[in-house]
């Protein structure tokens, strides 16, 4: 807390994961004027009555991934939106599969009005044969059919470690 309380002037856009737990992001919260935000304390739909009702953070930094999914981050989307958080896409070095699905999510949803998280940059390879780049700052989001990208399976197939088929 004394860290962030001497970062107050800064005009932080947020704090992101400051200390751990939701009881100490909401201490945090409570006494400095900068909004506080996670990807690690609130990434359950299940959590999220208690973090709105204890005013954890401002914003909820969501993966699609640990949301489990589209349908549980629309319920987010909408959680988010009747508790008045804010709501960001963020990401953890997906491949561009799991980057095309961010982009398509966020320019669907009205509730997302900051800038994704991309980690895309800081892979070596990739899973999609369309390369991916980020120019000015930004990043189209993939046009054609599905999520706009097409698998390189012998790409997969290079990357995977482990393979198990689910019956």
């Amino acid at each position: 807390m004394a860290i962030c309380g001497r970062l107050e002037g800064l005009g932080l856009e947020f704090y992101e994961d400051p200390t751990d737990g939701p009881a100490g992001l909401a201490r945090l919260r409570a006494g400095i004027a900068t909004p506080v935000a996670t990807n690690m304390c609130v990434i359950a739909i299940d959590q999220l009555p208690s973090a709105i009702r204890h005013r954890v953070v401002d914003t909820v930094l969501a993966d699609l991934y640990m949301w489990g999914g589209i349908d549980n981050y629309l319920a987010l989307a909408a959680a988010a939106e009747a508790s008045g958080l804010d709501l960001a896409v963020h990401s953890l070095f997906e491949t561009g599969i799991g980057t095309a699905a961010n982009l398509h999510l966020a320019a669907a949803l009205p509730q997302i009005r900051r800038p994704n998280d991309c980690g895309l940059n800081w892979l070596g390879d990739d899973a999609v044969v369309e390369p991916m780049t980020i120019r000015g700052g930004r990043l189209p989001v993939p046009a054609g059919a599905g999520l706009g990208v097409t698998l390189d399976r012998a790409a997969i197939r290079a990357m995977t470690v482990e393979e198990r088929e689910v019956a």
